[in-house]
């Protein structure tokens, strides 16, 4: 090797070396300031992902696919802040035991419900109680039971399984969206679910022991990792896309389950004292939806294009219509009045700041003359 090369070759090495030194720097750098700002959380001990608190956290249930795990938690995702309270729902603290003189609402649904979209006191439940408020209802606590994720067979068991314990006054029901997920589907809802266990969830579960030494020990992994990871498994905000395998047109069967939950959840009310009031689900989909509002529409989370999607949401309505006529329920047709008015929403079901406020408003003036007549306490 001449001189030249031998002096080239060392020149390189020494901007290698050199990179390396500042690519280490920047590592470091990077971690430290992470650890500065964000809570230290290890990935394998059920904690939040360090990269943006912004994860709620699931417990496994036989009565539902999953729940809120029933401890206090803040989150943080990106300008929008959720409070869980130590009884396992969003919004503050409130006492299992039903205060005397008091009105309780209790709302079911998924990520509609919990108003994925909405800080704690913009969500359109907490924005229920104050329109309530504003008409003179004494007393009155709204009880926010979404879960991202849910169907109305979630409700049913929640409601079963807990939800009666909070002594509710009137219990609505305000879900279509994750149960059209299953319209297209002939497999009974018996066999279509696996029971959720914490540590299958792939997002926060190590691969290897590698994979484990380094997400519990560095913030800059855990972020690198959780980006990776919502990228790979195709997360989103109403959990991991199931992709369901659909037909392209509605399954009599599913729309005649759909029809049984929905009657579960009138006589389960009903069973505990409360009053049940079926809501239809606002939705940005709808016959002649201009482009620009169904690029907005998540049609790979359903599985369905534009025109059977309506028809499922259509058939959905027609139902909570029927189930309301024939046993004599409350419908707050919601859906008539604010469905496809692209001001109302984040996307194709969860609502914007003017949405939220704009469901709240119409349910109150629907539900402000049944709380009336019920007795306090």
């Amino acid at each position: 090797m001449g001189e030249s090369a031998a002096s080239s070759l060392k020149t390189r090495c020494a901007q290698l070396g050199v990179l390396a030194v500042t690519l280490c720097i920047c590592v470091a750098a990077t971690e430290v300031s992470l650890r500065m700002v964000l809570p230290i959380s290890r990935l394998d001990e059920g904690g939040p992902a360090p990269s943006e608190a912004s994860n709620l956290r699931y417990e496994g249930s036989i009565f539902s696919r999953h729940v809120l795990a029933a401890a206090p938690l803040d989150v943080q995702r990106k300008e929008h802040r959720y409070h869980v309270n130590g009884l396992g729902y969003r919004g503050p603290e409130f006492p299992m035991e039903k205060p005397e003189g008091s009105l309780r609402v209790a709302v079911y649904g998924g990520s509609a419900v919990f108003d994925i979209y909405a800080s704690d006191a913009g969500a359109w439940p907490a924005r229920l109680e104050a329109e309530l408020v504003e008409r003179e209802v004494p007393g009155v606590h709204v009880i926010n039971a979404g879960i991202p994720g849910h169907a109305s067979f979630d409700s049913v068991g929640r409601l079963f399984a807990e939800g009666h314990r909070f002594s509710p006054d009137v219990v609505l029901l305000y879900n279509a969206w994750n149960d059209i997920k299953y319209f297209g589907s002939e497999k009974s809802l018996l066999r279509s679910f696996d029971p959720y266990v914490t540590q299958d969830d792939p997002v926060r579960t190590p691969r290897g022991q590698l994979d484990r030494v380094l997400a519990r020990h560095s913030h800059l992994y855990r972020h690198l990792r959780l980006r990776f990871m919502l990228w790979d498994q195709d997360v989103g905000l109403e959990g991991l896309k199931a992709r369901p395998q659909q037909k392209g047109y509605l399954s009599q069967a599913q729309l005649a389950q759909y029809q049984l939950g929905v009657q579960q959840f009138v006589d389960l009310a009903r069973n505990i004292g409360a009053e049940p009031v079926l809501v239809t689900q606002l939705r940005l989909p709808v016959a002649g939806s201009p482009e620009e509002d169904r690029e907005r529409v998540g049609y790979d989370t359903v599985g369905f294009e534009h025109d059977v999607l309506v028809h499922a949401f259509e058939a959905t309505e027609r139902i909570l219509a029927e189930v309301g006529r024939a046993k004599r329920v409350q419908v707050v047709d919601a859906s008539a009045a604010l469905s496809g008015r692209s001001e109302l929403f984040a996307d194709h079901v969860h609502l914007s700041p003017e949405g939220s406020a704009a469901l709240a408003s119409f349910v109150a003036d629907a539900l402000a003359p049944t709380l009336a007549v019920r007795p306090h306490g």
